[in-house]
């Protein structure tokens, strides 16, 4: 031992004690468990020269260590995170009686035989304390050493007093991590709480959720799946942290079949310590998870009241990654998951019922709008079959007739391109705009005349202007049709037309009741009706657009209980 210890025992002392006090300096820098761990270990190596030096940490629940932090010369791949017995060795003798054990040749020491795991190397020098916070077993420190008589009492004290200081840092730690990952979880909570109450869609709500998951659990992967009822299957909704040909891989899975398809079905959590462990008969499936790492897995039903929906899952890389706390969590995350599925279901069906709401409001106004047109057809073909009638008269129903059946076509169109939200095919060209109007005019008299109203000309302006006469057309019998209805006891319906600069105005006027001035805004909007019960509320829209694409503009000018005016402005 002296070729070991040149130095003398007095001297050896002192420096111990000013090296504890650094030791304890360098435990206690951070409140990270990992980092803690790790330095307990070189800071042990760095004072008592070893093979090995390690930190086993006791699992009350499972009654078994984990290897936690470990440093050895030369360097080996050891499993950190795996869990074994305490055995009846020596960290299973220094565990069951919570005392330090020193073995300085261990080949002498008969009455306690060292119980080397598969795939340890043996050793000859035993030095192992346990770490205790009071009388709590929070784990062993143990160094071992290839070569007999290696360690000395000294290094037993200074290996104590370690041992003192690594408890209280590791227990200061895990109290650190225990606050640390509380504060996650409540903010995982809170943020898919959040998820679940903005207005997103459910694919947002998903990736928020896995993404939360994975940072508070530590997991490598996670994963939503849905269950089909029509199939009676489960397929990924969301994934994070797998590949897409393992993702097509496992799904879909029958309902009971399976650890999803089990979890769907029971309602139950199922926690998979290591998936390498289990009898899996398809070659394919184990080198598939072979190939994503994948060890432990965590499943939990979600729930949308007492109806399961769905699956959330989380994997780790590390075998046991996965603990009664995070069974808790992705419970409490999948009830605000199966929230943000039921309302999403409301939705759609609010949607739904607002579709075919939207449906028959389109379908009344359409066989509104196409009703006045029919019926000036009817009429004119009614006293083509008179026989007294003259021929001119004749020509002028004919032409009528014309007239109206392109107006239904038109409407049916213009319908279709405000549905389709497409850019109109305009097809312009020089027009007489009296004449235009006269034609229009003289359809829309047919109607009016049954109705009471007047149509009453005044043109200021004789000319022509460039326009899709047949677009145009449509805009003044959407016009038309709003006086109409604003007139159900007879009035006028006067129309003018003045040159203002480059730009032509024409007033569309009727003697209606005119419009209160608070609607103003809404009145060219999509489906909204003011003053009658049928119509779609398309009418103003379509001419709005047609208007907009020919550069022109549409204005409303009315005081109530005083009719109102259209006023359409075109380019000449």
């Amino acid at each position: 031992m002296d070729n070991k210890h040149p130095i003398n025992h007095e001297r050896r002392q002192a420096e111990g004690i000013v090296a504890v006090s650094e030791i304890a300096r360098r435990i206690n820098a951070s409140l990270d468990l990992w980092e803690t761990l790790d330095a307990i270990v070189n800071v042990a190596t760095e004072l008592v020269p070893c093979t090995l030096a390690e930190i086993d940490l006791w699992d009350e629940d499972r009654q078994a260590l984990v290897l936690q932090a470990i440093r050895s010369t030369p360097e080996r791949a050891f499993p950190i995170g795996g869990s074994f017995p305490a055995g009846k060795g020596y960290t299973g003798w220094v565990i069951n009686h919570k005392q330090s054990l020193f073995v300085s040749d261990v080949d002498a020491r008969q009455d306690i035989c060292p119980d080397i795991l598969p795939g340890e190397l043996p050793f000859k020098s035993y030095l192992g304390l346990p770490l205790l916070a009071g009388d709590e077993l929070i784990g062993a420190i143990v160094l071992v050493h290839d070569e007999a008589n290696s360690f000395d009492e000294d290094d037993l004290h200074l290996v104590e007093a370690i041992a003192g200081q690594a408890a209280i840092a590791i227990q200061n730690a895990r109290v650190y991590q225990k606050l640390n990952r509380q504060h996650k979880e409540i903010s995982a909570l809170y943020s898919v709480a959040e998820a679940v109450n903005r207005p997103l869609d459910l694919q947002g709500i998903y990736n928020s959720a896995l993404d939360s998951v994975i940072e508070v659990t530590g997991a490598n992967a996670a994963g939503i799946r849905l269950v089909d009822q029509q199939n009676n299957t489960l397929s990924f909704a969301a994934s994070k942290g797998l590949s897409p040909e393992y993702v097509a891989l496992i799904q879909p899975v029958r309902l009971g079949e399976g650890i999803a398809g089990r979890v769907a079905s029971k309602g139950e959590p199922v926690s998979i310590a290591d998936m390498l462990a289990l009898p899996i008969d398809n070659p394919e499936m184990r080198a598939a998870i072979e190939r994503e790492g994948i060890r432990a897995r965590l499943e939990v039903p979600l729930r949308s009241h007492e109806r399961v929906v769905g699956t959330l899952s989380i994997a780790s890389h590390k075998p046991d990654a996965f603990g009664q706390e995070d069974i808790d969590l992705l419970v409490a995350i999948g009830q605000y998951i199966g929230i943000a599925i039921e309302n999403e279901h409301l939705r759609q069906d609010a949607l739904q019922e607002e579709r075919l709401v939207a449906v028959g409001r389109v379908a009344t106004g359409v066989a509104h709008d196409l009703r006045s047109p029919l019926g000036g057809i009817l009429r004119s073909a009614e006293f083509l079959a008179r026989p007294e009638i003259s021929q001119a008269t004749r020509r002028k129903l004919s032409g009528a007739i014309v007239s109206l059946a392109k107006r239904l076509i038109n409407t049916s169109q213009q319908i279709l391109d405000y549905v389709h939200q497409e850019r109109l095919s305009l097809q312009l060209s020089p027009c007489s705009l009296p004449k235009f109007l006269d034609e229009v005019l003289t359809v829309l008299e047919v109607d009016f005349s049954d109705r009471g109203i007047e149509v009453v000309k005044d043109y200021r302006y004789m000319g022509k202007i460039v326009m899709d006469a047949n677009r145009i057309a449509q805009v003044v019998y959407n016009i038309a049709a709003n006086a109409q209805d604003a007139m159900p006891q007879g009035g006028r319906f006067n129309i003018q037309t003045r040159k203002f600069k480059n730009k032509v105005k024409i007033s569309f006027t009727d003697t209606g009741p005119g419009v209160p001035k608070q609607i103003f805004d809404q009145i060219f909007n999509p489906f909204f009706t003011f003053g009658k019960r049928q119509g779609a509320g398309l009418g103003l829209a379509i001419a709005r657009r047609i208007v907009e694409q020919h550069e022109g503009t549409i204005q409303l000018e009315s005081q109530e209980g005083h009719g109102a005016a259209f006023i359409v402005t075109l380019p000449i």
